[in-house]
C-alpha cells in the first residue's frame, strides 16, 4: 500500500472548510426567523449533501488514484514475469537442443562403438585363423623337418656306402692294376 491508499479515508482541507460552513448555518438557523426557517434548512441539507458528495467524491478519486497506482504496478509486474518467462523458455529451448545434440552425439558414439567392436570381433577371427594357419604351417614345417632329418640320414648313410664302395672298389681296380702291372713287367 502507499501514501496514497492512507489519505483516502482522510478529510481534506476543501472537506473541513465545507464542514465549517454548515456548522455556521446551524448556528445562523437558529437565529433566523421560523418562516424562513424551511427554506433555509433545504439550504443547508442541499449543502450537506454538497459537502458530502464532495467529501465522497475526493475518496472515490483518492482510491481510483491507488487503484491505478496499483495498476500501473501490477502492469510492471506483468511485463518482467513476461520478460522472465520469455528467458526461462529461451534457456529451456537451448537446453533441449543441447540435450538433443548431445543425444545425437551420444547415439552416434554408440553407433561407432558398436561398429568398431564388430571390427574387432572380425579382427579376432581373422587373428585366430591366422594363427591356425601358422600352427598348421609350423606342424608341416616340424614335419618336413623330420622328413628332411630323415633324408639327410640316409644320403649320409647312402655317401658313406658309396665311400666304402668307391675305395673298396678303388681298391680293387689298384691291386687288378697292380696286378696287371706286375705282368706286364
Amino acid at each position: 500500500m502507499n501514501d496514497r491508499s492512507l489519505t483516502a479515508g482522510t478529510p481534506t482541507d476543501s472537506t473541513m472548510t465545507d464542514q465549517r460552513s454548515t456548522e455556521h448555518s446551524a448556528t445562523d438557523r437558529s437565529e433566523q426567523s421560523p418562516e424562513t426557517a424551511p427554506e433555509s434548512l433545504s439550504r443547508e441539507i442541499d449543502a450537506l449533501s454538497l459537502s458530502q458528495a464532495l467529501v465522497d467524491f475526493e475518496m472515490a478519486n483518492a482510491r481510483v488514484l491507488d487503484l491505478m497506482a496499483r495498476l500501473v504496478e501490477a502492469n510492471e509486474r506483468v511485463v518482467r514475469f513476461g520478460r522472465e518467462a520469455a528467458q526461462a523458455n529461451d534457456a529451456r529451448a537451448e537446453a533441449d537442443e543441447t540435450a538433443a545434440i548431445a543425444n545425437r552425439a551420444t547415439a552416434q558414439t554408440e553407433a561407432e562403438r558398436d561398429a568398431l567392436r564388430a571390427t574387432i570381433a572380425i579382427l579376432n577371427r581373422e587373428l585366430d585363423a591366422h594363427r591356425e594357419v601358422i600352427t598348421a604351417r609350423d606342424r608341416d614345417a616340424s614335419m618336413l623337418h623330420g622328413e628332411i632329418a630323415a633324408r639327410d640320414e640316409v644320403i649320409r648313410v647312402r655317401t658313406s656306402e658309396l665311400v666304402d664302395v668307391r675305395a673298396s672298389g678303388a681298391y680293387r681296380i689298384g691291386t687288378r692294376l697292380a696286378k696287371l702291372t706286375r705282368r706286364f713287367r
